[in-house]
């Protein structure tokens, strides 16, 4: 295919035209926010793929509708091998 007309397009965090097909874990995602703001428990969700799949797309559109729930969303990158791992995800869960 011509790169020029081709949709694929990884990079990083740059949403595509249409995000289609991800509306099952779109509504998982909204369902778990629901539920925990009701005070009800919830199950996690955890996106895994090879690079350029849309992870980091599906992850800012899970904080746009955390966000219209009045959620507070942060957010914290995690380098290769970072050994401060827990430490960084105990800092933002406390912020």
């Amino acid at each position: 295919m011509n790169p020029i007309n081709n949709p694929y397009n990884p990079g990083a965090g740059v949403p595509p035209p249409e995000l289609a097909g991800r509306e099952n874990i779109l509504n998982q995602a909204e369902n778990t926010i629901t539920r925990t703001k009701n005070g009800k428990p919830a199950k996690s969700l955890i996106l895994l793929g090879l690079r350029g799949v849309g992870k980091t797309v599906l992850l800012n559109r899970i904080d746009l509708i955390a966000e219209t729930t009045f959620f507070i969303v942060n957010s914290a990158t995690i380098l290769h091998r970072c050994h401060r791992f827990f430490f960084l995800m105990a800092s933002c869960s406390r912020q």
